[in-house]
């Protein structure tokens, strides 16, 4: 055995060995976290105006803390679903479940750049946003543990 393979030996995923219970709830509560502090900083630079609507849980509506964050948390819950599937029924779960996030984001980015009306500064907040969002979710799901 190589000396990679041996250090690997001992790194576990942290959904394999009953960690599953808390590292769930815990990445969607960090994603809306980031998504709020995203959110929070943009709109201490004006970068969100009220008077432009996004696509939300309810159609058109001002994109709001309240948004960012359901919006961000329902991401992040589809993605545990999602990375549970994989873990379960794939053999390399964690490069599977990190090719399909950044797929994923990249169609997601369509979204922020299809907004009617949005400035330049919106559009990268949003990007920003999107980005710091899965970094966190892919950041946490499929880190490893060491016992």
């Amino acid at each position: 055995m190589d000396a990679v393979e041996i250090r690997y030996q001992h790194c576990h995923h942290r959904w394999s060995n009953g960690r599953s219970f808390w590292i769930a709830p815990l990445t969607a509560i960090a994603a809306g976290c980031v998504s709020a502090l995203v959110y929070l900083v943009a709109s201490a630079v004006d970068a969100v105006p009220q008077d432009v609507l996004v696509s939300g849980l309810a159609g058109k509506e001002p994109l709001t803390l309240g948004l960012a964050v359901s919006s961000s948390t329902i991401a992040a819950t589809l993605a545990i679903a999602v990375f549970g599937l994989m873990e379960r029924f794939s053999k390399q779960p964690i490069r599977l479940f990190r090719i399909t996030a950044i797929v994923v984001l990249l169609v997601s980015l369509a979204s922020p750049l299809s907004i009617s009306g949005a400035s330049g500064a919106m559009i990268a907040a949003l990007i920003a946003m999107h980005i710091a969002v899965a970094v966190t979710i892919v950041g946490l799901l499929t880190a490893p543990t060491h016992r």
